[in-house]
């Protein structure tokens, strides 16, 4: 998987490779955080006009931000015709 910045749209990821529909392309990782520290971080992001976030819900008002310290998992479909599933297991 290789990182790429687009014309419009911020960074994609890319594969030079085929990849079958079904395949495990990553993990996603970052911070577990709660809806008040959601807030808040937020509201830091808005004020820095931080124009991507990269904050994916759990349910039950958890949240793992994958701003700083996330992976390339953060970055998979973002695009407007997304071709992956994000699957959460326990």
């Amino acid at each position: 998987l290789e990182p790429f910045r687009t014309e419009n749209r911020g960074y994609g990821v890319r594969s030079s490779q085929l990849v079958d529909r079904g395949t495990f392309m990553l993990e996603y990782a970052g911070e577990v955080i709660d809806d008040k520290e959601l807030a808040r971080r937020m509201s830091s992001a808005s004020q820095a006009r931080e124009p991507c976030y990269y904050i994916m819900g759990l349910g039950n008002g958890l949240y793992v931000d994958a701003r700083t310290k996330g992976n390339l998992a953060r970055l998979l479909n973002s695009s407007c015709d997304p071709n992956c599933e994000t699957q959460k297991w326990h």
